[in-house]
């Protein structure tokens, strides 16, 4: 047996520090894109980061061979944003299923991502129909269904366009990090930064496919459906492999003035707003 001591090796903490410095995994799932109102995002989307058009993204996907561990799901809702004049993904939501906490935990203290648990995500394949969902305290706020085959809007071409099979495709996603101490008196957000982080994608495979099915429900945990779906534009079944890179600071931040901003990790019941859903199974 390994080390099983409360105090690690230092050939353990150096394991640790090259895994945070580059870390790879392999996924499979369901892309998918739509539009929005474009006035919800401009008042969810925080200045300076500017959205690049009425577009949501989610991608609903397998994850293994994790530098991490344990083999694990993940459902992330992202919005595309511009910050000076440069492309990036602004993360609103991620959960994570599966038999380890170690992707949320990493997630969030690495690079900032408002990771949280579900107990409920699901991906179906059969032959060509997709279906997804991610439930979360009794409720399935996302569920989706889609069939290879055409887009359903020609604008899925160009927002998928650079998505190459056997191609290095970088990426840049933006989050807020920050921290929770005690300063002037009182505890609150302190350190408060906007960071990206770099990934790069290696494609094996990518499917287009026509989204049949797109449902929202209301959820004050997760409110993925504030951003309603006007229009779906088309979705894409992958395989590939990540390789993601540490977090690091565009720019820092008065806390008072974000505050608003840094709840995408945080259920309601932090916010006083405590409610119970009891339901037989």
């Amino acid at each position: 047996m390994k080390n099983v001591s409360f105090i690690k090796s230092p050939e353990e903490v150096q394991h640790f520090i090259n895994v945070m410095n580059e870390s790879r995994e392999t996924q499979e799932g369901l892309s998918l894109v739509w539009e929005t109102d474009l006035q919800i995002l401009k008042k969810i989307i925080p200045p300076p980061l500017v959205p690049s058009g009425p577009l949501v993204m989610a991608n609903i996907c397998y994850l293994n061979e994790s530098d991490i561990g344990k083999d694990y799901y993940e459902g992330i809702l992202l919005v595309p944003v511009m910050y000076n004049n440069q492309p990036f993904a602004y993360y609103l939501g991620m959960t994570i299923a599966g038999k380890s906490d170690m992707p949320v935990f990493l997630g969030r203290e690495q690079g900032g991502f408002p990771k949280k648990n579900t107990e409920g995500l699901s991906i179906l394949r059969n032959g060509d129909y997709i279906k997804v969902s991610i439930k979360r305290h009794g409720i399935r706020f996302f569920e989706a269904e889609a069939k290879i085959g055409n887009f359903n809007h020609p604008n899925a071409d160009k927002i998928y366009e650079n998505y190459k099979v056997d191609t290095e495709i970088p990426g840049n996603g933006v989050n807020f990090k920050y921290d929770l101490d005690y300063l002037d008196n009182t505890v609150g957000f302190t350190r408060v930064k906007l960071v990206y982080s770099a990934t790069t994608t290696i494609y094996h495979s990518i499917e287009k496919a026509h989204i049949t099915k797109i449902k929202l429900t209301p959820s004050q945990d997760d409110p993925w459906a504030e951003l309603k779906v006007l229009q779906p534009l088309g979705a894409i079944y992958y395989k590939c492999d990540v390789v993601m890179y540490p977090a690091k600071t565009l720019l820092r931040l008065n806390p008072n003035k974000y505050a608003p901003y840094l709840f995408a990790g945080w259920d309601s019941s932090v916010l006083g707003q405590v409610y119970r859903n009891f339901k037989a199974t």
